[in-house]
């Protein structure tokens, strides 16, 4: 199989002049750096705008181009796609796009399985310049970048196989996200809107139904690998031979992240980033971790430089608190839900490391 350099294979930002013929009134698709995808191989856009309103400061591309963000932290964050289906194949869109356009015998939809993947961005997130978060691809480093090419019917039977892989994370993704938004619909019905306790529920002060405190900090390289999950402001970021907190227990963001909320079933250790329920009062942790979302601790947070929350704004304020009794009804609903988020949670790990095996062995040089 041979190897190219991405210029010899994809003509890069191709040149306006293409279009420079065109006049102004002629309507061409829109697509702001919002609505550009990350985790699908095409993008959507209804925006439409006359080509004189773009033609000068917008970044242009057409059908079957790929588009990838130069920028960070929309690159790490795995924003690009295939262009499909313009208004007179004609895209325009942000400054911070980078355009491939494959030449003959390279395949669409082959550029993007490389440009997406994991292995390529790590490499590519080594050659960024410019200011702490606002860091761009360098094009001499992307063009010169090496590409294995098989013949056309290989990369399209390696297209189709990660778009199967990719269609069906996609699913799974979108049950896990269905399971939140019926949990979300039920703790409504069932408790109101606790913002303006539209149930009338009697109220409390904060910490009467959770007690929320910071813990220290655990350098990686202090981490002992072992069961006991550590715990940062939005998930498991390591684990370690020993715990500081003992289940059930709730978890949220402190600094960085803070509207992610998460209910442990294990023995833990919470970094300083998370703040942990030191105590849940007698009250059901489910309904807690439930609570704390409705709440939204995001109008807590202060905003110098990293975000973090402060909890002596909220530790007295006074919040509807529902009876045991219903907040427990109400957690035996959720268990059911839940088994079955855990179920594909199950499989899009594993759908996932299938994704990321196949993608190694098509694209690794």
């Amino acid at each position: 199989m041979q190897t190219y350099k991405l210029w010899e294979i994809c003509v890069i930002d191709p040149a306006k002049s293409l279009i420079k013929d065109l006049s102004d009134d002629v309507e061409v698709s829109f697509l702001p750096m919002a609505d550009l995808s990350q985790g699908k191989n095409t993008f959507d856009s209804n925006k439409i705008k006359k080509l004189g309103e773009v033609r000068k400061w917008y970044t242009y591309f057409q059908d079957d181009d790929v588009l990838l963000a130069k920028v960070s932290p929309c690159f790490e964050n795995g924003k690009c796609g295939v262009a499909r289906k313009l208004i007179n194949w004609i895209w325009f869109g942000s400054s911070e796009y980078i355009v491939l356009r494959p030449k003959e015998n390279v395949l669409s939809k082959y550029i993007y399985y490389i440009v997406s993947s994991t292995q390529f961005r790590q490499e590519w997130a080594k050659n960024m310049s410019g200011t702490v978060g606002l860091q761009r691809i360098k094009k001499d480093w992307l063009q010169n970048m090496e590409i294995l090419l098989p013949p056309l019917a290989t990369q399209g039977a390696i297209a189709d196989k990660l778009d199967k892989l990719q269609s069906l994370i996609n699913l799974k993704k979108q049950a896990i996200t269905k399971n939140d938004e019926l949990a979300k619909s039920i703790f409504l019905e069932m408790f109101g809107d606790l913002r303006t306790n539209e149930k009338k529920w009697d109220k409390k002060i904060f910490t009467d139904v959770v007690v929320l405190k910071r813990w220290h900090d655990l350098p990686i390289q202090d981490r002992m690998a072992w069961e006991y999950p550590v715990i940062a402001s939005t998930n498991i970021v390591g684990y370690h031979n020993k715990y500081k907190a003992e289940w059930p227990w709730v978890v949220t963001g402190r600094s960085g992240t803070i509207w992610e909320v998460q209910y442990i079933e294990w023995n833990y250790w919470p970094l300083n980033t998370a703040l942990y329920s030191e105590s849940l009062k007698w009250n059901n942790p489910i309904y807690v971790a439930f609570f704390l979302r409705a709440f939204d601790l995001n109008r807590y947070v202060r905003w110098a430089g990293v975000p973090t929350l402060n909890r002596n704004l909220f530790n007295t304020e006074l919040v509807p608190l529902p009876p045991f009794p219903l907040q427990q009804k109400f957690a035996d609903i959720i268990a059911q839900i839940e088994a079955q988020k855990s179920e594909h949670k199950l499989a899009l790990a594993k759908l996932e490391e299938l994704y990321r095996a196949e993608m190694q062995r098509s694209f690794s040089l």
